[in-house]
């Protein structure tokens, strides 16, 4: 009988599906095809295992296992800002099996600790993540490591180790597919907006007819800079991997956060007072600028400054003007007709460093600095010194990390304490070292120098590992005295030349005076710099780090003094949600429309966990809450059958363009095995006519995108009724259920919206 095919081009196969239509009856349609075919018919079916590492169950940052048959997926890779090597004991214990690295946004909750992994653990597989999270996630670990090192002596990773880890990164575009080979051979993995932050992305991977989803920290709202989440387009997954971060929150509308923020930073400025918001490095702070950039230049405010104040902040913003594909559709419809780049952010002073925060003018500010947790970074040495002034304003936007800085100072703020708060804090700087210090320091510097030349020189040659010399006290003497009896003969017969570090082979250097085109030779042309810098910075931060951030860049002498200070807290405290996530009443909309035939909730308060839970148990069918190392196993027992569609046949099929970016055609066919052990194929009716099909409209419509539709293909006027959409002055589009119809007098007009809404759903 006729049936529905949806066609998916990728490298090596076409595939079909069944139609679009309710899941209930999937398994009739198999059983059907299974009968004429009897037993030649062959299913397949995949073991889908979830292992979350840390992550569930409180708001710890994401890390878990995704065994997808033999392939082993690494869900985020993430750390949290006081990086404690104890808290990847589990993830160092599984990281050997891992396969691939899917990210889902650039903060450190997400990747902060693939540095460690990749040069400490040994990580080496691929890591796939969108373009920003990509750049914007290198500027984050960029930024907190030289917030640690300006410190402390950092030693736990270093910025080699965030270059090789995001040198393993394949930067993807949105609804890009990428087919895994080897072990992962028949994987798809497709990234999709996730709202939350640029770049942000919901997982799908795809084996056989089966899909999973890994949707954590998605928002449906649509922001200043981003469109919403993608999730409610998605139907009956197999598995859906979900937080409940926001279990039991409820938010405001975006314009009345938006007023609250400016209403109370301005109280701040115009009593003479400063407001510090610690901010995340390159994420939601993106936001957050929009919001006061555009109050400042609509107020045309001049007696107060605004200021990002980070190691990386220049980078943050150009790397977020080159990223306006990812980011809300009418910024960018803004940036092709009028080519303003809404992240010029004319009213921003971009700082590095607190030199340059002190040489703006002495006015009153508002600093964005890094970082959230205030457990490092520039925001914590302003909170030391703006704390104790009763005019200023603390503004925090975001939940802290459990443990951190900011975690105690928002516990403070939920009680009922009346008296100020006072707390101890270590605070770290670098000094320049004293001179007995500095001589120290380079007497061992030389001795380093030397030894790595000797080792170069004399035990390289000898083929011996200068490693095996500091083993042992036995061992070590023998193998020196072997070292030295072959630098002896090496040596033998030669003069060391003065200034040289080693034995040379004599080389005269011929005088050339003219070009192999009888040019004279001018020596000052190819005189280079007299004084080159002897590090670089790391690739993307040229010419953007200096002062503080350049000495440390350079590693020159320094110590670093830590000091205990006793803070006072007097100055105003207040928190507004600018996490820019789902709450709980959409989760529970969102998930429900979903339908996922399996359910796991992570990343959540055990009370949001377990409300959650309840919630979806009534519901769907299975719903998991793992404990972590808990392991979920998830067989798939839906049958799939692959069918080889034969040239002969795929020339009579008429496809049709549908909602999404689907193909779809009435197909009448035989299934046949054409040859024994060949499998299944689909070969035109042998003297049938072809059926005449009725017309149907495929798809589910939303009235919202419909609206943006009609409008960007036939530039009219559409706007919002109860239960339908007006467009123009002349056409109305009503929605019942499922059903669509149009009124209006019969006119160019009519027939122009019609032949839109059916080019979106209809095939015949």
């Amino acid at each position: 009988g006729p049936t529905t095919v949806e066609r998916q081009r990728t490298s090596s196969r076409r595939s079909c599906a069944m139609p679009s239509g309710s899941e209930g009856s999937m398994e009739e349609r198999n059983e059907a095809m299974a009968e004429v075919e009897g037993t030649r018919t062959q299913t397949t079916g995949s073991r889908t295992r979830f292992v979350p590492l840390c992550g569930v169950h409180g708001q710890e940052p994401m890390c878990y296992l995704l065994e997808v048959d033999a392939f082993v997926f690494l869900l985020d890779c993430g750390w949290d800002d006081r990086t404690e090597v104890m808290d990847l004991k589990e993830l160092e214990a599984h990281v050997e099996k891992v396969d691939a690295v899917l990210v889902s946004h650039a903060d450190t909750k997400h990747l902060g600790a693939l540095p460690y992994a990749v040069g400490k653990l040994g990580l080496d597989c691929p890591v796939y993540a969108t373009l920003p999270v990509h750049k914007m996630g290198q500027m984050v670990l960029y930024d907190l490591y030289l917030s640690k090192r300006a410190e402390e002596e950092y030693e736990t990773f270093n910025l080699n180790d965030v270059d090789r880890a995001f040198g393993m990164f394949n930067p993807m575009r949105y609804a890009q597919q990428i087919n895994l080979t080897g072990k992962g051979e028949g994987i798809t993995i497709t990234p999709f907006p996730a709202g939350h932050s640029v770049g942000g992305t919901t997982w799908r991977i795809t084996k056989e007819a089966e899909d999973i989803l890994y949707a954590v920290d998605y928002n449906h709202r649509k922001e200043r800079h981003l469109n919403g989440a993608a999730l409610h387009t998605f139907n009956r997954p197999a598995v859906l991997i979900t937080d409940a971060y926001n279990g039991l929150t409820e938010q405001t509308s975006r314009k009345l956060r938006d007023r609250t923020l400016v209403a109370g930073v301005m109280q701040t400025l115009r009593s003479g007072g400063n407001v510090l918001i610690p901010v995340d490095t390159a994420t939601r702070v993106l936001e957050l600028l929009l919001v006061l950039d555009s109050h400042w230049e609509h107020q045309k405010i001049g007696l107060y400054s605004l200021v990002l104040l980070n190691n990386v902040a220049y980078n943050v913003v150009e790397f977020a003007k080159s990223m306006l594909e990812f980011m809300n559709s009418d910024i960018s419809k803004s940036f092709e007709h009028t080519r303003d780049n809404v992240f010029d952010c004319k009213n921003v002073h971009l700082c590095h460093s607190l030199e340059e925060l002190e040489e703006l003018p002495d006015q009153p500010k508002v600093v964005l600095a890094s970082m959230a947790s205030l457990e490092a970074g520039l925001g914590r040495n302003l909170l030391v010194d703006w704390a104790s002034d009763p005019d200023n304003l603390i503004l925090f936007v975001e939940r802290a990390q459990a443990g951190t800085l900011s975690s105690f100072i928002q516990t403070y703020m939920d009680s009922d304490e009346t008296e100020d708060l006072q707390m101890r804090i270590k605070m770290g700087h670098r000094e320049a070292l004293d001179e007995v210090e500095l001589v120290e320091f380079q007497e061992a510097e030389e001795a380093r120098k030397e030894e790595e030349l000797l080792a170069d020189a004399v035990y390289g040659d000898a083929g011996l590992d200068i490693m095996d010399i500091e083993e042992g006290n036995e061992k070590a003497g023998g193998i020196q005295e072997k070292a030295r009896a072959v630098g002896q003969v090496l040596i033998e017969g030669f003069e060391t030349p003065e200034g040289a570090v080693a034995p040379l082979f004599p080389f005269p250097e011929e005088d050339v005076e003219r070009d192999e085109y009888g040019e004279m030779l001018d020596p000052a042309e190819f005189a280079g710099d007299e004084d080159p810098s002897p590090t670089s910075a790391p690739e993307g931060l040229e010419g953007q780090l200096d002062g503080e951030d350049a000495t440390m860049l350079e590693e020159s002498p320094t110590k670093v003094v830590v000091e205990e200070m006793d803070v006072i807290i007097r100055a105003s405290l207040q928190y507004i949600d600018f996490e820019g996530r789902s709450d709980e009443r959409s989760i529970k909309n969102i998930v429900t429309q979903v339908q996922p035939r399996q359910l796991i909730l992570v990343h959540g308060s055990p009370e949001a966990t377990q409300g959650l839970k309840s919630h979806f148990e009534t519901v769907l069918k299975s719903v998991h809450a793992p404990q972590p190392l808990e392991p979920v196993t998830i067989d798939s027992v839906s049958a799939s059958y692959r069918l080889r569609l034969t040239e002969d046949f795929m020339r009579m099929v008429r496809f049709s363009r549908v909602a999404g970016n689907y193909q779809v055609a009435w197909v009448d066919g035989e299934l046949k095995e054409e040859e024994v052990g060949s499998g299944l194929a689909l070969v035109p009716n042998q003297g049938a006519l072809q059926a005449v099909q009725k017309a149907v409209f495929v798809g589910e419509t939303r009235l919202a995108e419909l609206k943006e539709i009609i409008q960007s293909t036939l530039n009219l006027s559409v706007h919002f009724i109860p239960g339908g959409l007006v467009c123009g002055d002349r056409v109305v589009i009503r929605k019942q259920g499922s059903r669509l119809s149009f009124h209006g007098a019969l006119s160019q007009e009519y027939y122009r919206v019609r032949d839109v809404v059916y080019a979106q759903y209809h095939i015949c």
